[in-house]
């Protein structure tokens, strides 16, 4: 008796979710082909648009100054992404939240993390505001601080952080 109370507990609560279309959006995860709009943000073959969880690139548009030249930063940051995905697939765990109708996701394209790879290759920001302290968010702190010790991809320039190009219209001399 206690036994089939407890089973009918669980099952209509199970049986409603698989119902009602499946299982919460952080729950899911997605592996295909992707198009990549910019460093940061994806769209796979079904429509799904992705923004990684915890990077924050260089807008398509933004400049960065190197050796006194404005240089488009923006679509660097795009061709690295493409020379990492290349072909491969990304799989993407998706964390149940969105941002301009993009799903935010943690993704890995062969079997490594791609926020990681991206701050590690100095072309992406470890975007602090949203990073747990410890976990993910520490390594892509690390990661970071590597990359600028080191002086790769935009730590070797000068440049606005996206967010405050974004949000603030900050611009540097050279995109005025």
């Amino acid at each position: 008796m206690i036994c089939a109370s407890v089973s009918r507990r669980l099952w209509i609560p199970l049986l409603t979710i698989l119902l009602s279309g499946g299982l919460p959006a952080w729950a899911e995860s997605v592996t295909g082909q992707v198009r990549i709009i910019d460093g940061d943000t994806f769209q796979f073959e079904t429509g799904l648009k992705v923004r990684i969880f915890g990077i924050d690139t260089l807008e398509k548009n933004q400049k960065c100054e190197a050796k006194g030249m404005c240089v488009p930063c923006g679509e660097e940051s795009k061709a690295v992404a493409i020379k990492l995905i290349g072909k491969s697939q990304m799989s993407c765990e998706l964390k149940g939240q969105k941002t301009y109708d993009r799903e935010v996701a943690i993704c890995t394209v062969d079997g490594k993390d791609y926020g990681e790879t991206m701050i590690a290759s100095g072309w992406a920001l470890a975007y602090r505001s949203f990073l747990p302290r410890k976990g993910k968010g520490h390594s892509y702190i690390e990661a970071e601080e590597r990359a600028k010790a080191a002086g790769v991809g935009i730590w070797g320039t000068r440049f606005v952080p996206p967010s405050d190009w974004r949000n603030h219209k900050m611009r540097l001399e050279c995109e005025r």
